[in-house]
């Protein structure tokens, strides 16, 4: 089963208009650091920002639909994440580019 072409376009633009602008306004707390250990700043955001899109995501899809996601909707979703994690990959990299601690 394919997506409704109205829930996709909805998606696209909530995540937009409301995902994207938290992330580019986004900082790092020092604590985060301190309690996850990473050594790479950019890789562990990335991981966290692509979790919890995903999670934004299904989340939707559940509410609209109040079901789960069939295995061909799991793979549109991810779709959806991967296209928007390009944008998001390069605000994370200016943001670790101007601060390496971040």
């Amino acid at each position: 089963m394919s997506l409704n072409p109205e829930f996709r376009d909805g998606l696209i633009l909530y995540l937009k208009s409301d995902v994207l602008p938290i992330l580019k306004n986004f900082e790092s707390d020092k604590r985060i650091k301190q309690i996850f250990r990473y050594q790479n700043p950019y890789d562990f955001h990335m991981g966290w920002t692509w979790g919890k899109m995903y999670a934004i995501v299904i989340g939707n899809f559940k509410d609209n639909y109040k079901r789960d996601p069939t295995d061909d909707e799991f793979i549109e979703l991810g779709e959806i994440c991967i296209a928007f994690m390009i944008q998001v990959k390069k605000i994370l990299k200016q943001k670790t580019d101007k601060n390496p601690d971040f």
